[in-house]
């Protein structure tokens, strides 16, 4: 089926390219890069599917009467069965590596992927092909490496209309879907307009963007010219994932600022009879700001004592207690608006009588409006800290990214377990207990911001209360213990791991252990962690202690008796001729043991070698009785030519 879906590709690309179907169009991109998506290692037997991290699923189907079987030292093994290896929602396959048991490989870079087994032969094939080259020697699949790409499904901007005056600035974000996929670069252009907006990396408008793919999610649009644009980006990999952005530039704020030309004070008070008006056109996000400045002082001017001299001050309202500095216009229309300008004097009522004046200056400009926070971020929302420690928080975003001020100041609701440096936001943890820290925007807006904080006692010490001091026999079993101090730790659970399960395994939350045979025997550093109760590693304390696994026979020769449980590992392999059928152990079938198992249709018992630690084990027919104990070889000297035979041993 994968040659005839091939030969149509083909046949279907060469008759566009001929010409030869009217009415068809292509649109070319680059694909994403293959990268290893997930790894799927045989762990055990096949349910109906083996779903790995959401990634890739192996579905594994049977032929009549066949089934596949798991073998700790094969994987996935058996007669006449198939499995599958299928993308999950959001994924691209482009190719599947599959390893044999004897870390062989067979590439599949077409789907379906498909690895099986014939009813005759138990060698998995890849596209009819055995792994091993036919030599029959491939016993499994104990892996499969799943290479592909997350594809871009969409592409957003923040806004889709701007409108801008001359000179003015705007951020644009994009965001692209999903946040998994594999290339997640967009280009940036600008497809109309170009003469009228350009695109910059930075607010100061020092990198120009260029049409170049980039990682750069964020650009800000400065607006050059009056007139129209739009601003496009679009994914790296797929064009037709995009999304633009229509922008009006307007024409630059025009103003006219009428100042009276003279203000009359007639007596000490309050005199409004004139005002600072203004006509034009403000641009969004624009104000207009007229400033005044003058000595304050009032000098007798038609009198011979010119040293006489009164205070004043501008205001805009009667009750004003400062001198009034500057007015502001973030509208202006046709019409004039007009704001209210008074003078307020000293009482000069023991002054001369007289004309007394003063120059007052007054300029005019338009700049941004005061853009009020509408949103904080911290670096956490949630942190855990242990008592006597601190730790720093920190502002991450502040929107909008032209807030006019964008510090905050700290506060925490309970002091009595954590206190917050206002101004740096260095946390102090003071006692076990929870404490909200929030950081508020200084600009009058109430916008806040929070953090959770916990306070722990820590844990100072972990200590390994029965480690083993000698080696231990392949398939010993036992439980550690730890003690953790304080006595008054906030959390004293401990979690348990292996350095090498295939020697000793351990459940990571009961301590219980087991010496394991799977690839030989050898030592495992056991480690047990205090994690505190959070996820930052940096304050995890932890123990180790080392278990070693041995067995019972190192060599095997004519006499040795090996009886229930007893284990042998020579590093070589042994050849055996048994009851019913030959069997070799190889090393990498790891540790033996003989056991005691019933056989399916049979009331006995019989001696048995497990391979490995829970492998399977061969069907041997000797035995078990009340006077025997086990085994011992009678003859031979364990090679292919001269197998080892055996003997039911009788206690």
């Amino acid at each position: 089926m994968k040659m005839n879906r091939r030969f149509l590709s083909i046949l279907l690309s060469l008759v566009m390219v001929l010409g030869l179907m009217p009415g068809m169009g292509l649109t070319a991109y680059a694909a994403p890069t293959e990268e290893l998506l997930t790894t799927i290692t045989a762990t055990g037997k096949e349910q109906a599917s083996y779903s790995v991290a959401n990634v890739a699923t192996v579905s594994f189907s049977n032929l009549p009467n066949y089934s596949s079987l798991y073998n700790a030292n094969w994987g996935w093994w058996g007669y006449g069965w198939t499995a599958t290896v299928t993308p999950a929602n959001g994924y691209t396959i482009t190719k599947c590596v599959f390893y044999d048991d004897a870390n062989r490989k067979a590439t599949d870079s077409e789907a379906p992927f498909v690895v099986e087994t014939t009813e005759e032969d138990k060698t998995p094939r890849i596209n009819g092909t055995p792994i091993d080259g036919g030599n029959n020697q491939s016993k499994g699949i104990k892996k499969i490496e799943v290479y592909g790409y997350v594809p871009v499904t969409g592409v957003e901007l923040s806004q889709s209309e701007v409108s801008l005056g001359v000179g003015d600035l705007e951020m644009l974000t994009a965001t692209v879907s999903p946040e998994y996929a594999t290339d997640k670069n967009v280009k940036w252009s600008v497809t109309d307009g170009a003469d009228k907006v350009k695109l910059y990396s930075d607010a100061t408008c020092t990198t120009e963007i260029s049409t170049a793919a980039t990682d750069a999610m964020t650009v800000y649009v400065k607006a050059e010219a009056e007139g129209s644009a739009t601003i496009k980006v679009e994914s790296n990999s797929d064009s037709t994932k995009s999304a633009t952005c229509a922008v009006t530039v307007t024409p630059l704020s025009t103003y006219t600022v009428t100042i009276p030309a003279m203000l009359d004070v007639n007596n000490a008070g309050w005199n409004a009879t004139n005002g600072i008006s203004a006509t034009g056109t403000l641009n969004s996000g624009k104000k207009l700001t007229v400033t005044a400045s003058s000595d304050g002082e009032f000098a007798l001017v038609n009198q011979s004592d010119s040293t006489q001299k009164v205070s004043y001050k501008l205001s805009a309202t009667s009750t004003d207690t400062e001198a009034t500095t500057s007015w502001e216009f973030t509208e202006l229309s046709d019409t004039a608006t007009t704001k209210p300008m008074g003078i307020i004097v000293d009482d000069y009522s023991s002054k001369p009588a007289g004309t007394y004046q003063d120059t007052v200056t007054f300029t005019a400009a338009v700049g941004d409006a005061r853009m009020s926070v509408t949103g904080i971020e911290l670096n956490k929302t949630t942190t855990t800290i242990g008592v006597g420690s601190t730790e720093t928080l920190s502002v991450e975003n502040v929107t909008p990214y032209n807030a006019t001020d964008k510090s905050v100041t700290w506060s925490s609701d309970n002091t009595d377990v954590a206190t917050v440096n206002a101004t740096t936001g260095e946390v102090t943890a003071v006692a076990a207990g929870k404490a909200t820290i929030t950081a508020t925007a200084n600009d009058g807006s109430g916008v806040t911001a929070t953090c959770t904080v916990t306070v722990i006692i820590p844990v100072t010490s972990v200590t390994i209360n029965n480690a083993p001091t000698e080696a231990l026999f392949v398939n010993s079993t036992g439980t550690l213990t730890a003690s953790v101090l304080p006595n008054n730790a906030t959390d004293k659970t401990v979690t348990w791991s292996s350095s090498d399960s295939d020697y000793v395994s351990i459940n990571a939350e009961t301590g219980e252990y087991e010496v394991k045979g799977t690839k030989g025997y050898g030592s495992a550093t056991i480690t047990a962690t205090a994690t505190n109760g959070t996820e930052d590693t940096s304050d995890d304390v932890s123990a180790t202690c080392t278990i070693t696994g041995k067995v019972t026979y190192t060599s095997l020769s004519v006499g040795t008796v090996l009886r229930t449980g007893d284990t042998f590992y020579t590093g070589n392999t042994v050849y055996f001729q048994g009851s019913s059928n030959n069997t070799s152990f190889i090393t990498s079938n790891g540790v033996i043991t003989i056991i005691e198992a019933e056989k399916t249709g049979y009331n006995n018992k019989y001696y048995q070698c497990q391979r490995g630690s829970n492998g399977a084990y061969t069907n041997w027919s000797y035995v078990v009785k009340d006077n025997t104990d086990g085994l011992y070889i009678t003859g031979g000297s364990g090679t292919s030519q001269d197998r080892f035979t055996l003997a039911v041993h009788t206690k």
